[in-house]
């Protein structure tokens, strides 16, 4: 029985997540509770695939990437307004967890069939998601429903804090000067968003845009803690995050 547990939960969770996903529209009452059972019956997976001990930080760690996509794309899943497409993006996002789950049963539980790097890599995948996603949905609210700015900031900040702590983590990283790097990255997140606030563009490029700055933010912080930053590297992505968000910007409507 033990051989089918994995698959059963892996199948289980997919068919409730789209259950959700697909179904939810017709009960928007039951978006917030559909949710917080859905991030339950996430961390339960996570406890059982880890078997990680609930007095240890390691295992509220684990959550942080799982939990911040699954609210990122429950919140940008609403401005959707074509039934087909939500159900297309649901299943993304269902097989997405999936995944990351998957990957880390094999880590926790059969490492001789894990491949290295893959948890951490698709961590950040994960994270890089929820940054479009939350990004692009704060700027919704703030256009549709005036979502007031201090809110808004408090979740980017939230957002940014559990990113920088999981992946100080996850890489190990040994520095005195922790909270100096995690303030100034608050602060640049804060700061960005508010600028690209101002700008007349959809909230779906807003969110583009942002996330393109927290990316540079990101990959430069940690490179640099990890003594492996190259200058010639790091202007070449930014130069092509840049051309990409300028391309979009000039390709896209603008309200």
């Amino acid at each position: 029985m033990k051989r089918f547990f994995l698959p059963l939960t892996l199948i289980s969770f997919i068919l409730i997540n789209l259950l959700f996903g697909w179904y939810i529209p017709s009960f928007p009452k039951g978006l917030v509770w559909g949710t917080i059972i859905l991030i339950g019956f996430l961390w339960i997976i996570i406890f059982l695939v880890t078997s990680l001990s609930l007095r240890k930080p390691n295992f509220y760690w684990q959550l942080v990437a799982p939990t911040l996509f699954f609210i990122a794309a429950v919140l940008f899943y609403i401005f959707f307004n074509t039934p087909y497409l939500q159900k297309i993006y649901w299943l993304l996002v269902s097989l997405a967890l999936a995944v990351y789950l998957y990957n880390l049963w094999l880590f926790y539980k059969k490492p001789a069939r894990y491949q290295a790097f893959t948890l951490e890599n698709f961590s950040w995948y994960l994270h890089l998601a929820s940054s479009f996603f939350l990004s692009s949905a704060l700027y919704g609210f703030i256009i549709f429903i005036n979502l007031p700015t201090f809110y808004v900031l408090l979740l980017i900040a939230i957002f940014c804090t559990l990113v920088f702590l999981q992946l100080w983590w996850i890489q190990k990283l040994d520095n005195p000067l922790r909270w100096w790097w995690l303030v100034a990255y608050i602060t640049i997140g804060v700061e960005s968003f508010v600028v690209f606030k101002m700008l007349p563009f959809s909230f779906y490029l807003l969110g583009f845009w942002w996330t393109g700055v927290w990316y540079i933010l990101t990959s430069f912080i940690f490179s640099f803690l990890k003594e492996n930053f190259i200058l010639k590297k790091f202007i070449t992505y930014t130069l092509i995050i840049f051309s990409l968000s300028l391309l979009l910007t000039l390709t896209a409507r603008t309200f």
